[in-house]
């Protein structure tokens, strides 16, 4: 691979003229005093391998954004924001402080995962949000007690940028480590920022509008994740439909449905291993570039699942083996160039590479420590799909809901499960009925009428909502064979 200069980096992409949010990729930490971090350049297709100072040590938390020619703008840890230059943004000191910064002393970096995403602020060039997560002491474990957002402006002071809102409160309850991605909403420009709630089922979604955060949504759906994850991933399908938790805590691999209009959940499948008390248990997920396909590690193992099956758990396929080490297999992320590179728990100078991660179980050819870089690296960036564009008759509209009640109080729906008819019953009237396919595809509507005919539909899986006068119900039905 070529190795190029950190200042030819900045300046070569000002000849790129495409969406290139993701284009250099952050992945290096401070092994040795003053030395540079690994960094990979997406410029021309395949990575050339790279080293940048900076002052954000990619340690665990790690968020890393470009303008859309591929012009890398900041990177951040967690707790500091480091621009192209190698600078302390302009104003960004302490913008993810909370009690945890201060009792704990993270100085140099966020010491948990996924605690901060970055996307470009809709309509506003080269003006950038960042979500992030710190942490408080709860006596025996640290959680985030909220979800915070900061903004910058990469125009000013000749663009090295400047914060202009600081740790300002989007969602207020406390959350999951590791769980917070973001998505592009159904209209292709907003984008949804979500977290799992500690020691409950909730899913939140915040929406992120021109305006600034206007909607939140809380999801009651899904298992109660009730020990912290202290190490995992969370990962968006590339198609922004489904979406996966990956605990090493609890060796648990969740899957959920999404809704890109509405920001709601509605769970799909739990995948569950016995429990490796040496925690060689799920710690990371990702989505192949087609969404069909979902990966998932446990430090030892590469696992493949079809997730268009019904049965997703009994898709299982091991795709890649730890043989040569020295470290253990950890995160995973898509690139530009349609390949899935996955890096090491511990430190290693080589990544991991799933090359045709759209085909089924060892087709999709996972080479073990693959791919060469410059220096140590621990960790890849989080990205959403910038790409993403928008879905047909969706709209910033969806600002009519805001809890989704799965718990049935109040809707009954028998029989169930059945090979036709399904009748609802509700406390309230009923306005209307949306029937979902399981990709989340609408294929039914009824209103003003109690049963839903599914008679000549495929037997398997479907999603129901319920929409009365002031509430929304969302649940599961089970067609049989015809």
């Amino acid at each position: 691979m070529k190795k190029i200069l950190f200042i030819f980096l900045i300046l070569s992409h000002s000849l790129v003229k495409a969406q290139k949010n993701d284009n250099v990729w952050i992945i290096g930490y401070n092994y040795c005093g003053g030395c540079p971090k690994s960094a990979l350049d997406f410029t021309y297709g395949t990575p050339d391998t790279v080293g940048i100072y900076t002052g954000s040590d990619a340690y665990a938390t790690s968020s890393v954004i470009s303008d859309s020619t591929g012009l890398f703008q900041f990177n951040t840890n967690g707790i500091y924001i480091t621009n192209r230059y190698g600078q302390v943004v302009p104003g960004s000191t302490d913008f993810n402080l909370d009690l945890g910064t201060i009792m704990y002393d993270w100085t140099y970096y966020m010491p948990y995962y996924q605690c901060a995403i970055t996307v470009p602020f809709p309509d506003h060039p080269n003006q950038y949000y960042i979500f992030h997560l710190s942490g408080r002491n709860w006596g025996s474990f640290v959680q985030p007690c909220r979800m915070a957002y900061s903004t910058i402006d990469m125009n000013a002071n000749g663009g090295s940028g400047q914060m202009l809102l600081k740790n300002q409160t989007a969602i207020n309850d406390t959350l999951l480590y590791s769980t917070m991605q973001a998505v592009k909403h159904g209209n292709g420009r907003d984008w949804w920022i979500v977290a799992h709630e500690w020691n409950n089922s909730g899913m939140y979604a915040a929406l992120l509008t021109p305006d600034s955060v206007t909607t939140i949504v809380r999801s009651i759906t899904g298992p109660e994740i009730k020990r912290g994850i202290s190490v995992g991933q969370s990962q968006f399908s590339p198609d922004g439909n489904k979406y996966a938790i990956a605990s090493r805590d609890s060796a648990l691999l969740i899957i959920y449905n999404f809704d890109r209009c509405t920001g709601e959940f509605i769970y799909n499948t739990i995948i569950r291993h016995p429990f490796n008390t040496n925690y060689f248990n799920f710690s990371s997920c990702v989505f192949s570039p087609n969404s069909k396909y979902l990966y998932a590690s446990d430090h030892l193992n590469v696992y493949q699942f079809n997730t268009d099956t019904t049965d997703i758990a009994s898709s299982e396929k091991i795709v890649g083996t730890r043989v040569t080490g020295p470290a253990y297999f950890f995160k995973f992320s898509n690139a530009p160039d349609g390949k899935i590179y996955q890096c090491s728990w511990g430190s290693d100078d080589h990544l991991s590479v799933i090359n045709d991660p759209d085909q089924p179980d060892t087709s999709c050819h996972f080479g073990e420590r693959q791919f060469k870089v410059m220096y140590m690296e621990n960790n890849l960036p989080d990205f959403p799909n910038f790409k993403l564009g928008p879905l047909t008759g969706c709209d910033s509209l969806t600002n009519y809901v805001d809890q989704i009640n799965l718990s049935n109080e109040t809707v009954f729906v028998y029989p169930n499960p059945s090979s036709g008819i399904f009748k609802f019953t509700a406390s309230e009237k009923i306005k209307k009925i949306l029937i979902m396919s399981s990709d989340m595809k609408l294929i039914k509507t009824v209103t003003e009428n109690n049963s839903v005919d599914l008679k000549n539909t495929s037997e398997g899986l479907y999603f129901y909502i319920v929409e009365t006068e002031d509430k929304l119900f969302k649940g599961k039905l089970i067609k049989l064979r015809d």
